[in-house]
């Protein structure tokens, strides 16, 4: 029943948090193995088969697609400080991995990073969402190292919390629909108001728009026939002056 609800559910678990988590089961396993070997024999057999049954669920794991491109230092080490702060959970097994899986460890801090991109550009575009869309980005977080948790064991607690978070999600944006259908609705409120009040003064509105365009149209006329009269004169004058200089020429 367990294993049908996780599969129908709508959010899955990232390769490389689940490969991470499994990976360290099978550090853990192989480490105690080591540790009792010595001490009872039937905890090193029982150790080496949760090994390998750990190692089974890694190899059934699917292949992940590479990074195309690597982050720099700077910005691992500001996606590490963010999911250290936001997370803690998340930003301690991100400086496991640093250490013992490189693979894992640049698919994981990837991910960070690209939220913090998302973020930002809430912060730079719609600051007032971006709280919001933080406290979404530590939900999701949370649900996705439980549920890489879960995938290993199965455990009906942490099935639970999973489901708790999913709902606070589902929630969050029910809450966040409500408050945009809320501006929408004040939007129209305030558009039929323009309609009414246009419907009503319209007679009025026309009036005072044609005054204006017929002031604007006898100024312009205006305007434009001084011109011709003053060009009209320099010309008259230019030919009065041209004629009586030709004038003065000629009695020489």
């Amino acid at each position: 029943m367990t294993v049908r609800w996780f599969r129908t559910s709508s959010f899955s678990p990232p390769g490389w948090l689940a490969l991470a988590l499994l990976h360290a089961c099978v550090f853990s396993a192989a480490g105690d193995s080591i540790a009792s070997a010595t001490d009872d024999p039937q905890k090193a057999a029982a150790n080496g088969a949760r090994e390998s049954v750990a190692r089974e669920k890694t190899d059934k794991l699917p292949a992940t697609k590479p990074i195309a491109t690597a982050l720099t230092e700077a910005e691992e080490n500001s996606a590490l400080a963010f999911a250290a702060e936001h997370h803690p959970e998340l930003g301690e097994l991100l400086n496991r991995l640093r250490k013992s899986s490189p693979a894992g460890f640049s698919r994981g801090i990837r991910e960070v990073h690209l939220g913090i991109q998302r973020l930002d550009r809430f912060k730079e575009k719609q600051p007032a969402r971006f709280d919001a869309e933080l406290a979404s980005w530590k939900v999701d977080s949370e649900i996705r190292l439980l549920t890489a948790k879960w995938l290993m064991s199965q455990d009906p607690a942490i099935e639970a919390q999973i489901r708790e978070l999913l709902r606070q999600r589902q929630q969050k944006k029910i809450d966040r629909l409500k408050t945009e259908r809320s501006r929408v609705a004040e939007r129209l409120e305030q558009l039929d108001q323009q309609i009414g009040m246009s419907t009503t003064e319209l007679d009025a509105d026309l009036a005072e728009e044609w005054n204006r365009l017929a002031k604007k149209t006898a100024s312009t006329a205006k305007a434009q026939k001084s011109r011709i009269t003053e060009n009209k004169a320099r010309a008259d004058a230019a030919v009065k002056a041209a004629k009586d200089g030709s004038s003065k020429t000629d009695s020489n």
